[in-house]
């Protein structure tokens, strides 16, 4: 039966660097802002609605770069509350009858 650390855990969860809610530096905001936010609620995202000027082609790779962390993250916490279902509670003391 495998055990679970709750004190490791928390220390661990306890030292993650919050993630800012605006896009690093080097990623257009109107991308993050136009693009994320509609699909991360699974909203469609319209070419029609889309300002081609407000971002440059250059801007792209930073975008991508900054989705594929976003998603790693993402794929990690649902293997953190995967992993934490699977663990069985274990009672602290055992119950003794006389």
């Amino acid at each position: 039966m495998r055990r679970f650390d709750l004190e490791l855990l928390t220390t661990h969860l306890s030292n993650i660097e919050p993630l800012d809610s605006l896009p690093p530096e080097g990623v257009n905001h109107y991308l993050a802002s136009l693009l994320l936010s509609p699909s991360s609620d699974k909203e469609p995202v319209l070419l029609g609605n889309i300002d081609f000027d407000a971002f440059e082609e250059s801007d792209l790779p930073a975008f991508e770069q900054y989705c594929d962390n976003m998603s790693a993250r993402s794929r990690q916490v649902t293997q953190l509350g995967t992993s934490m279902v699977r663990i069985a509670p274990i009672p602290l003391r055992q119950c003794q009858f006389c």
